[in-house]
């Protein structure tokens, strides 16, 4: 049973592993901030209250929450681009596909499952990709395209 917040925060940064590095910003306590905010999406994806009581909530809950730590790492590599860096679109392929077959299972979940049958997928977000265009040798194309 999870009973607060803070423990599924805990919980989620915990399942993150060695991913929840890739988190720290700046300061010291950004990974808290963007775990945090990570936890406090999934909560109102999911409509919870706590304690969860229920296993399906829990699981739901934690997959939820690093499923959007994942979206806020992913952010976090757009912001780190650098001119002329070779093959960047890489960095941002393993998050996609996670990121989409992360929300596939959830979606298949929702159908299924009874238990999450009061909770829409509305909170779901759409990747708008950075714009740019490369050739077959990793050449900036983008403003040569017609």
């Amino acid at each position: 049973m999870i009973e607060t917040r803070q423990a599924l925060q805990e919980i989620v940064f915990a399942r993150l592993g060695e991913t929840a590095d890739l988190l720290r910003g700046d300061y010291e306590d950004d990974e808290d901030h963007d775990v945090g905010y990570a936890v406090a999406t999934a909560i109102l994806e999911l409509k919870l209250t706590f304690p969860l009581n229920s296993s399906t909530l829990e699981y739901w809950a934690v997959e939820r929450g690093k499923r959007h730590a994942y979206d806020i790492i992913r952010s976090g590599a757009a912001k780190k681009f650098r001119y002329k860096q070779i093959h960047m679109q890489q960095r941002f392929e393993h998050f996609n596909i996670l990121i989409e077959k992360m929300d596939a299972e959830y979606a298949y979940a929702l159908e299924i499952n009874a238990e999450l049958a009061g909770i829409g997928g509305e909170m779901f977000t759409t990747y708008i990709g950075p714009g740019f265009v490369y050739d077959i040798y990793g050449n900036d194309v983008t403003h040569r395209m017609k």
